[in-house]
């Protein structure tokens, strides 16, 4: 599977050392067809306006933001285990968001 590395605050090393684990390394990913921007750090909602379904982000680890438009992807949240994007599609989905 491809995996793409969303630089977060703690990731300090060079590219290629990610390069080793992961298919790519960015700071943020758009996927245009469902409208989900994918980021570390949640971006403001006034970024999502018009433009994003929804924010899939991490950063915050256990807290939520209450907006549905918001799908905290931290560790602590999904239980340390990653999730397919079919996963996350339903949760929009579950929040009336697509």
């Amino acid at each position: 599977k491809k995996r793409i590395l969303l630089l977060g605050n703690h990731d300090i090393f060079g590219a290629d050392d990610y390069l080793k684990y992961f298919s790519d390394v960015r700071s943020y990913k758009i996927l245009p067809a469902s409208k989900i921007i994918f980021s570390h750090i949640p971006i403001h909602p006034n970024n999502l306006q018009g433009r994003f379904v929804c924010n899939a982000h991490g950063h915050l680890h256990e807290r939520t933001y209450e907006d549905k438009r918001y799908i905290n992807l931290s560790c602590e949240v999904i239980n340390y285990a990653p999730l397919e994007l079919d996963e996350i599609i339903q949760i929009m989905k579950n929040r009336e968001l697509i």
